[in-house]
């Protein structure tokens, strides 16, 4: 019964793995398949209110739901950790950004305030 299984879960899984990508190549062949489209329910929502985030340095404005609504301008949103590798990678695009006159808020996860300070320095 086990060496069934053994020998059969990796069948199962190429024939799912198979049928994926047919799939995918049928979709592709017609012009229906698009792998930006990531449903969601929140796409052409308003945005949740939530409250304030505090903000590294000890100022009392942090990060808001206001913060995103009402202004008319792009803003972006980035999360980062000092620890982040993609992050510290794109940090030099974010300062380009940055010189467009491009607000940026950075939402520091799972960072030590000192470790996301240093970084953002």
């Amino acid at each position: 019964m086990n060496r069934r299984v053994v020998l059969l879960a990796p069948l199962a899984v190429a024939a799912a793995s198979g049928f994926g990508a047919w799939t995918i190549l049928r979709r592709m062949k017609e012009g229906t398949f698009d792998p930006h489209d990531v449903p969601s329910q929140l796409i052409g929502k308003a945005i949740p209110p939530f409250e304030a985030l505090p903000a590294l340095d000890g100022a009392t404005q942090g990060f808001n739901s206001a913060a995103l609504t009402g202004t008319g301008q792009p803003l972006l949103v980035n999360f980062f950790a000092s620890w982040c590798v993609p992050c510290v990678i794109e940090a030099p695009t974010l300062m380009l950004i940055k010189q467009q006159n491009i607000p940026i808020w950075g939402i520091a996860y799972k960072d030590k305030p000192v470790a996301a300070r240093a970084f953002l320095a």
